[in-house]
């Protein structure tokens, strides 16, 4: 049985314009709204309060709402711990990819080391060594940083958490699905070529069978047989 977690947040991102609040914290009403609950009846539903978003700086953090998120993601760990306690598989529904960190944290307080399935249209591998803050700019949105954060890059605000040493993932250990701007001439973090992630951009992927590619990801993910996996789908690797 699953334990479906709601997270209504969109602290990960940026604002587009000046009064602007990102809305893809509405996105699991909407599912809701739809009747997921009536979808799927024997499913446990549980939601995370969310702090509240503010485009603002934050003090000692150059994440845009990067107190709150850390709070954020100790709320969801825990709600991602329990659920594994009661031999439910948790499926959490977010707003944007910041909460990554917090669905790794929990399923390591019951599982062990983890491997990671990371579906998205951008690596979201932004973090100090290839992006450093301005004066004056505005902070960095989380949900570019979430596979940088969880494998050990960034602020300790977002990388250190309590009963884990070291990275909630190894590289090595993660296959990277969809990256869309690889081929851009400004691409934002170039250095991820340089890791031990499996890379496979969108272009590689269409040019693959389905049951070919689903071989390519098991032939990481059978390189550690005592490891679980945990699968993270962004949305945009279907539309940007």
């Amino acid at each position: 049985m699953e334990k479906i977690i709601l997270v209504p947040s969109g602290l990960g991102l940026n604002p587009l314009y000046e009064g602007h609040i990102p809305g893809t914290f509405r996105a699991p009403a909407v599912l809701m709204h739809h009747g997921l609950d009536k979808m799927f009846p024997s499913c446990n539903f549980v939601t995370v309060p969310c702090p509240e978003y503010s485009p603002e700086c934050e003090p000692g953090t150059d994440i845009l709402n990067g107190h709150k998120l850390r709070q954020l993601n100790l709320r969801l760990a825990d709600e991602v711990e329990a659920a594994h306690h009661r031999n439910l598989k948790p499926v959490v529904i977010g707003g944007d990819c910041a909460i990554l960190p917090g669905a790794l944290l929990g399923s390591r307080r019951q599982l062990g080391q983890l491997a990671l399935v990371h579906i998205d249209g951008h690596s979201d591998f932004r973090h100090p060594g290839n992006w450093k803050r301005e004066p004056g700019a505005r902070p960095g949105a989380a949900a570019g940083m979430d596979l940088a954060l969880v494998t050990g890059r960034g602020e300790p605000l977002m990388t250190a958490w309590p009963g884990i040493e070291g990275s909630l993932v190894q590289d090595d250990a993660v296959i990277q699905l969809g990256e869309r701007e690889s081929l851009l001439e400004d691409y934002e973090w170039p250095d991820i070529v340089g890791t031990d992630i499996r890379r496979i951009t969108i272009f590689d992927a269409l040019k693959l069978p389905d049951h070919y590619l689903i071989n390519v990801i098991f032939e990481r993910l059978n390189l550690f047989p005592e490891m679980l996996y945990w699968i993270h789908l962004d949305m945009d690797v279907l539309d940007s």
